[in-house]
């Protein structure tokens, strides 16, 4: 199965969705009740309870795709950071691979604008998964949805099986997630190259060398 979360301390979306990344297992955005609510720290304690639940509920994910900062001046730095710091150390722990890819990347892969609407994501969403259609989806559970997405398509491309994600999402967006995910180009004004190009700046660690020694 795989695993997409959309980052933040508070309102945080989790979505797991199945190995042919056609069905939702899961999909909820998770909102800290009151009495966790005062502080951005036990914001993060009521999500890392969250988290516990998945972990010790025995699925076993093949790959997890967490959203990597994009700030504004809308957004606080210090409790964006803390839940950025957070989420990082607990999936490290853990041992399983992850992408941490920015909003830009993976919007950009299957909205076609690396700064698409919010509306842009449920609308896909509810396209690709039918059943959301008469469902009451937010912004938070849409964007973990498309992480979820995110994370099969990193998968296959590691894989090797990149033609199951050409079948699932057709040529357009397969397209774009090989841009995204393993191209090895470079400009002279920007660096293009994809993820699997860039490990350290997107934090993927396919076999958590990092870790062994620990």
């Amino acid at each position: 199965m795989f695993l997409g979360i959309d980052i933040a301390s508070r309102n945080c979306g989790h979505s797991i969705i199945s190995k042919d990344g056609r069905e939702i297992r899961f999909s909820k955005t998770i909102v800290p009740h009151d009495d966790f609510c005062h502080f951005d720290i036990t914001k993060l304690v009521y999500q890392e309870a969250f988290l516990n639940k998945i972990f010790c509920s025995g699925l076993r994910f093949s790959m997890i795709a967490m959203e990597a900062p994009a700030l504004a001046k809308k957004f606080g730095t210090f409790s964006i950071g803390y839940a950025h710091g957070f989420f990082l150390s607990y999936l490290l722990k853990r041992k399983v691979p992850f992408v941490w890819v920015p909003p830009t990347k993976w919007k950009y892969a299957f909205l076609a604008k690396g700064n698409a609407d919010k509306n842009l994501g449920i609308s896909f969403v509810k396209d690709f998964y039918p059943k959301l259609v008469n469902e009451r989806v937010d912004d938070n559970q849409a964007d973990s949805l498309l992480l979820a997405l995110f994370a099969f398509s990193v998968f296959h491309f590691v894989a090797g099986s990149e033609p199951i994600v050409k079948n699932v999402f057709g040529l357009d967006i397969y397209n774009r997630l090989a841009e995204v995910i393993s191209s090895d180009k470079t400009s002279k004004n920007k660096k293009e190259k994809g993820i699997l190009n860039r490990p350290y700046e997107f934090y993927f660690f396919p076999e958590l060398e990092l870790l062994k020694n620990i």
